[in-house]
């Protein structure tokens, strides 16, 4: 039961089911094209060996006939030899004579023509010229209900006088003669020239007239059978003068039909048990390919789950067995593949998530202790004119977790340097002081092998890295990745250089940008930078991040960016403001964070900007914001700018002493300030002091 189950299941699946209907199609349709095509070509072959059977009977038929005229002309002869010419019209009994009893119906004996033209028997003038030049004539006279058949024959009688004999054929005798040559189960029926008028027989006859025949055959349907038919056509106008007689035999299209039918029968169960053998066969053999297959199908699922440790065993010994080790093969090294691009994603995410040059270098030397089995690496940078100039250098032992450190060593000559970058991007060679730079490093380590990469970080620098192979070179496979792990330690380390650069170029306009706001008033000139000098100070207390640390950086140089829309005569009024003026100063801040609104870059620092006049306890403007609503960034630019603004000069007052600033930051902490802030700041200061 277990094993019908399984079959029953194997049958099942969609590939069984794609072999079992492609055999099936396969076997099924050549067979019933063959058995159709046989009994095609069978039926047509006993149609036409019908045809030629029932033509040859119809020939026979019509000689038979023919005979049977000539027989009756030489009976006629014999009766007139016989007789002895009166020179009047005779009518002769039909006694029996020595030839035939039943041949002839009447008979008429005339001595002269005139006679014959006087008698209700007087033919027509091409049958008296023709009796004249003695040759016989046979006729055809057709009445309502049957047709006569006149022979005239040219005689001589005892005395070798001159005379006609007339003979009516009897048309039952004629048709008596025919039968004897006409086969089993067939029907006769004797025709004009023009297939219209029944001959020896005007009896209405259920046997269909025949206007068309192919080469005188014939299929036809005929009182709801259907028939076949040969004609053969009795030549009687050179004996007789007379039109031709169609003989035509009938035979029923069951006859053949019964003859198909055993080889039908035979043939159906012939290709019936052909097609079931070879359908047993078909099951059989799917059944031996499913096998294997099912389990390749299993490995398959495993190895689509991430299970990649399959031995598969497939004891087939055909290419079943060949596929099921390539298979194993081909697992292993998907699971060495995968585990390798694991790793080498993880390095390329852990450099890319650096900044800084020295954080990438770092990853990028955990990454190749990660991916490759080598003793260790060094990373030298260089660049064309360097000369003997000291150059960067980071080595890494890569059998301690590739923890590199930074040293600075002699720098490639020119001449080194050309030959170098001339070689491809990777290249092996023995230890032998070419390249006394690089080889330095590893002198210790006694490498028989060092591997070169050449890595391009911009068009001005480039660097090489290094790897010892203490016993053999490494494969293709890990070289490969150690190439791409270079490649993208390139791109890291340009991308950090453009940062950097980027980082300068938006200080540098944004200094430039806070120095111009500062240039409308003497008194506040170098305000912005000193005030984030003191905010950075205290962000460093703070433990600032480095994307907070460049937050506080860039809105401590725009912080009083808004002051731009103050009139000078405003910012260096010497006495007091008015109400109006006033509204103008306290304006600044919501003035700078509609100037930075459109920059997205600047998302992140418009509270600071909008919030560095806000006091701890809610008396600030422009938003009245107390204790933790306002933005631990905006409290910073708060100390630092009051501090700035007391310790400086300022047109209606002179600058405070240090003391005195932070006497009144202590006094207003907790009130204008937040405390934590505040003591940050003066710790920041007292440790610049010391």
């Amino acid at each position: 039961m277990a094993n019908r189950g399984g079959g029953i299941a194997r049958l099942r699946s969609r590939v069984s089911r794609r072999i079992l209907a492609t055999v099936t199609l396969c076997t099924l349709l050549p067979i019933v094209a063959l058995v159709g095509l046989t009994f095609y070509t069978t039926e047509e072959r006993l149609e036409q060996d019908t045809a030629r059977r029932l033509r040859h009977a119809s020939k026979n038929i019509g000689m038979a006939m023919m005979a049977e005229l000539v027989s009756i002309e030489n009976e006629l002869r014999q009766i007139a030899l016989m007789q002895q010419l009166t020179g009047q019209q005779q009518n002769l009994p039909t006694a029996p004579t020595a030839f035939d009893k039943t041949s002839l119906d009447r008979i008429w004996l005339f001595s002269t023509m005139t006679q014959l033209t006087s008698s209700p028997l007087a033919p027509s003038s091409e049958v008296i010229l023709r009796l004249q030049n003695r040759l016989p004539q046979l006729s055809v006279r057709i009445s309502r209900e049957n047709s006569t058949i006149l022979l005239w024959v040219p005689i001589r009688d005892q005395s070798n006088r001159p005379g006609i004999i007339v003979g009516q054929i009897n048309n039952r005798h004629l048709r008596e003669q025919a039968r004897l040559f006409l086969p089993r189960d067939t029907k006769l029926q004797i025709t004009d020239a023009h297939h219209r008028t029944r001959l020896l027989n005007r009896t209405p006859s259920r046997q269909p007239v025949l206007q068309h025949l192919d080469q005188g055959f014939a299929s036809l349907e005929f009182a709801g059978e259907h028939w076949l038919a040969a004609d053969w056509e009795l030549f009687l106008a050179a004996a007789y003068n007379a039109p031709s007689w169609h003989i035509t035999v009938y035979e029923p299209r069951s006859l053949v039909s019964s003859e198909l039918l055993d080889f039908r029968r035979n043939a159906a169960l012939t290709a019936l048990m052909t097609f079931w053998l070879i359908l047993l066969a078909s099951c059989v053999l799917i059944r031996q390919i499913l096998h294997p297959l099912t389990q390749l199908t299993e490995a398959t699922r495993q190895i689509s789950r991430g299970r990649f440790d399959l031995d598969l065993a497939i004891s087939s010994h055909d290419e079943f067995a060949v596929l099921a080790t390539s298979f194993t093969g081909m697992a292993r090294k998907i699971q060495h593949q995968i585990r390798c691009q694991k790793t080498l994603f993880r390095s390329v995410r852990d450099i890319f998530g650096e900044n800084r040059e020295e954080d990438i270098i770092q990853a990028f030397f955990k990454g190749l202790a990660d991916t490759l089995d080598m003793a260790a690496a060094s990373l030298v940078f260089c660049s064309p004119g360097t000369g003997q100039d000291q150059v960067d250098c980071w080595i890494a032992d890569l059998t301690d977790g590739g923890r590199p450190q930074r040293r600075k060593v002699t720098g490639l000559s020119d001449q080194e340097y050309r030959r170098l970058y001339s070689s491809p991007e990777l290249f092996v060679y023995n230890p032998g002081r070419e390249y006394p730079t690089l080889e330095a490093p590893f002198e210790h380590l006694n490498a028989r092998h060092l591997l070169h990469f050449n890595i391009a970080v911009s068009a001005e620098r480039g660097a090489v890295l290094t790897l010892v192979a203490p016993f053999r070179v490494p494969g293709e496979e890990a070289l490969t990745g150690v190439r791409q792990l270079a490649d993208q330690l390139g791109i890291a380390l340009s991308r950090a250089a453009m940062l950097k650069e980027l980082d300068v170029l938006n200080m540098g306009i944004l200094t430039a940008l806070a120095r111009t706001v500062d240039a409308n008033s003497p008194w506040t000139r170098g305000h912005s930078e000193r005030v984030m000098e003191y905010a950075l100070a205290m962000a460093d207390a703070l433990d600032f991040s480095r994307e907070d640390h460049l937050d506080l950086q860039r809105a401590s140089l725009l912080h009083d960016l808004g002051k731009i829309s103050i009139p000078s005569e405003v910012l260096n009024k010497p006495g007091p403001l008015t109400d109006q003026e006033r509204l103008q100063m306290e304006n600044h801040p919501v003035e700078g964070d509609r100037i930075i609104e459109p920059i997205p870059a600047f998302s992140g620092i418009r509270a600071m900007v909008r919030q560095h006049h806000e006091r701890w306890d809610g008396k600030g403007y422009p938003d009245g914001l107390q204790g933790e609503q306002i933005c631990l960034g905006a409290r910073i630019l708060a100390v630092a700018d009051v501090y700035d603004a007391l310790y400086s000069d300022r047109p209606y007052r002179e600058g405070w002493p240090r003391d005195k600033v932070i006497a009144y930051l202590r006094q207003e902490s907790g009130k204008a300030f937040d405390p934590r802030i505040v003591a940050a700041f003066l710790e920041t200061l007292q440790r610049r002091a010391a």
